[in-house]
């Protein structure tokens, strides 16, 4: 799809994407207790459920495109790991706050700063990987969740990417740039 035919006209998301196989993992874990979400991109958000929303649409693609390969060139890859789960308060969501949460917060304040329009958000930032969303689970599930054994596995951070969320895939890749210094 050309880059000027994207027109955000589902909820579209700015994340970070957690490499294999620590991604693995993650839709492993999926696959057990939120199977309908299970393929969902594996990411840390940048904009969305928290910080600053998704991007409003109506902005010029070219431009924003052009202002998140800005930003990542100007990034050098780091490495983080997941910390510990967490559930969000009253929900059945459920995610992995990460290591190195600086780094992270460096990141979103760059694209929350950089002229890209976003939606409102009330919730404050925190780097995560959502790990369930399932509504449909269960006492017991939840309680598995919350003292599943945190994964041990390490990885880079060196992508940044837009997604287009709708209610036909499992998210679709609008745009993705590498991390530029080494």
């Amino acid at each position: 799809m050309p880059r000027s035919a994207i027109m955000f006209d589902d909820p579209s998301y700015v994340v970070l994407n957690i490499p294999s196989p620590a991604a693995d993992v993650v839709k492993d874990i999926r696959h057990r207790f939120d199977p309908e979400r299970a393929e969902y991109p594996v990411e840390v958000s940048v904009s969305g459920s928290n910080g600053i929303g998704s991007i409003i649409p109506g902005q010029d693609t070219e431009n924003i495109f052009d202002m998140l390969d800005t930003i990542a060139a100007g990034l050098k890859p780091f490495r983080t790991s997941f910390r510990e789960i967490k559930r969000f308060p009253d929900s059945n969501i459920f995610y992995f706050t990460m290591n190195n949460k600086a780094e992270f917060v460096k990141i979103h304040s760059l694209v929350a700063s950089s002229g890209i329009k976003f939606t409102p958000n009330k919730f404050p930032y925190e780097p995560h990987c959502t790990i369930c969303l399932n509504s449909a689970l269960s006492d017991k599930q939840c309680r598995e969740l919350m003292n599943m054994k945190v994964p041990d596995v390490e990885f880079i951070i060196n992508t940044i990417s837009v997604y287009e969320l709708n209610s036909a895939d499992d998210g679709q890749l609008l745009h993705r740039c590498n991390f530029g210094l080494e």
